[in-house]
């Protein structure tokens, strides 16, 4: 867990540090089904403190609004996971130490 729920609830949260790598896993494992429960929920929720990476975090957390999956049980249609893929692609290519 990348943070605790008290810190989460009260909006008390400081943007995370985290790899590219770091967030091509929690993208990846919720892509694939695997990660813990609240996993996704906390990197949807928390920034990041790369733009770009914070970026790719912002794109995701909206794909079950911008591609509805139309069931209860899918997070986003196919059409949102292959674009969450493409955004994987992206941060790959990303060199985070260019700013």
């Amino acid at each position: 867990m990348i943070c605790d729920k008290n810190c989460r609830a009260q909006g008390l949260c400081a943007a995370l540090k985290l790899t590219k790598l770091e967030v091509i896993e929690y993208i990846e494992n919720f892509l694939n089904d695997k990660g813990k429960i609240y996993d996704w929920d906390d990197f949807t929720s928390i920034k990041i403190d790369d733009e770009f990476l914070d970026w790719i975090r912002y794109e995701c957390a909206d794909c079950d609004s911008r591609y509805p999956s139309g069931s209860k049980t899918e997070y986003c249609s196919d059409a949102g996971a292959e674009y969450m893929r493409s955004l994987v692609e992206r941060v790959r290519e990303y060199n985070e130490n260019s700013e």
